[in-house]
């Protein structure tokens, strides 16, 4: 079993760097990759409400006996339940407190590790009520997804609780190197997802990262999560492949030059994969 380095938020809390990622995963599929996951080493799970399966990891951490302090959890306010309690019945400061509840129920569970609102234009009311359940105790850390630079300026200005995480697309065509700086900066560590770039033929053929995978006996998805690794963003990539899922673990024997480093910083495109998330 691999044992995977972590990194340390601006409280104290230690989080993997590397995670599964569970976006599309249903069922049985979902039952055995989070198996062959938890059994090559991972420990953190990456869900949310709109992914549906909240219940399934629940029910396999049961099923496999898990002790709960062992994994770090990660789940995301639905901007429809939450938006839409506001909208149509009115529930505006128990919203965000209600969908934790929901969530935690689901899995099977009585706090998270990080609870992040989910949505591109999440607000700071919305935020402050995120910030009450880790006051609260509830959560370990708190965060924002899909944000742009500009937005997270704004609430590095205006909140007087800095986040801990925040998770946005990115991959060596969308490098997001300056919201990367400034979150890192301000004491914000980095998430990725989309870190594959939803498997672009053009990213996973690019000669240079090709060129990087022959030299270290890797494949081309190691060397864009090494590359992450090394610039301290945590990774989430989502796979039912049981032997993809021990590839994407086997990232601690090798490590990229800076030279190799700055290549892939060069091949950003500012190129986004992701109908919300737009340069």
């Amino acid at each position: 079993m691999m044992i995977i380095e972590k990194i340390t938020l601006n409280n104290g809390v230690e989080m993997p760097l590397l995670g599964l990622g569970t976006y599309t995963l249903q069922g049985s599929v979902l039952d055995n990759a989070f198996g062959a996951a938890y059994d090559a080493g991972y420990r953190l799970f990456d869900t949310a409400v709109l992914y549906g399966n909240e219940e399934n990891i629940g029910a396999a951490i049961v099923q496999k006996h898990i002790d709960r302090k062992e994994l770090f959890l990660v789940s995301k306010v639905n901007e429809t339940p939450l938006r839409g309690r506001k909208r149509y019945f009115h529930l505006n400061k128990k919203s965000v407190a209600k969908c934790y509840e929901q969530s935690c129920k689901r899995l099977k569970t009585d706090y998270l590790d990080a609870y992040l609102l989910h949505h591109c234009d999440a607000t700071i009311e919305e935020y402050a009520e995120l910030v009450n359940l880790y006051k609260a105790g509830k959560v370990r850390a708190v965060g924002l997804c899909n944000i742009s630079l500009g937005k997270l300026q704004e609430f590095v200005r205006e909140v007087d609780f800095i986040p801990q995480l925040i998770q946005v697309q990115i991959h060596p065509y969308y490098t997001k190197n300056e919201l990367v700086r400034f979150a890192q900066d301000n004491g914000i560590a980095c998430e990725a997802h989309t870190q594959f770039g939803r498997g672009n033929i053009d990213l996973r053929s690019d000669s240079v990262l090709c060129s990087m995978a022959k030299t270290h006996k890797k494949n081309v998805n190691q060397i864009m999560l090494r590359w992450l690794m090394q610039r301290h963003i945590i990774s989430i990539p989502r796979s039912s492949n049981p032997q993809h899922i021990v590839s994407n673990i086997d990232l601690f024997d090798f490590a990229l030059t800076k030279e190799e480093m700055a290549a892939i910083d060069a091949l950003n495109r500012n190129e986004s994969y992701c109908s919300y998330d737009k340069p």
